[in-house]
């Protein structure tokens, strides 16, 4: 019996190969993302902390504590807008990693299809062979009686 070869093996291997990588991109996109959206959630905090520290303190407090804490605030907005700005370009970094990935997996399964098709036939026609074989020996067997 013949063993069963697909001819595209090395091509579905290669694509496998593709697929992987793709997924450790998207993984590493994944991960850039929550590092930059923690950086973003901790300027906010500090926002925030500030804000209600300065609020807190405002009745009793000099004039210059609130120009350094409006200042200091000042710059933390800065920070957050810029902040927002990369999140949002690693949002997109990583929506075109997903899409290569999803392309790739598309491709793969294209392979996957055609060596599914393939064995089937090739099964199909290992029984084929067999039903043959198993005539001939009727045909001898009834010939010799």
């Amino acid at each position: 019996m013949k063993k069963f070869d697909f001819r595209l093996q090395k091509i579905l291997e290669y694509k496998e190969t593709i697929e992987q990588t793709k997924k450790t991109q998207y993984s590493r996109e994944k991960r850039i993302l929550d590092k930059e959206e923690d950086k973003l959630n901790e300027y906010v905090n500090k926002k925030k902390h500030i804000s209600d520290e300065r609020n807190e303190k405002i009745g009793r407090t000099t004039v210059g504590y609130l120009k350094n804490s409006n200042s200091y605030l000042h710059e933390i907005n800065k920070a957050i807008k810029k902040q927002k700005k990369v999140v949002d370009n690693q949002k997109n970094n990583l929506y075109k990693a997903k899409q290569k990935l999803i392309e790739s997996v598309k491709d793969k399964k294209s392979i996957e299809k055609l060596k599914e098709k393939d064995y089937e036939n090739f099964l199909y026609l290992q029984r084929k062979e067999e039903e043959k074989v198993v005539d001939q020996i009727v045909s001898f067997s009834a010939s010799n009686r």
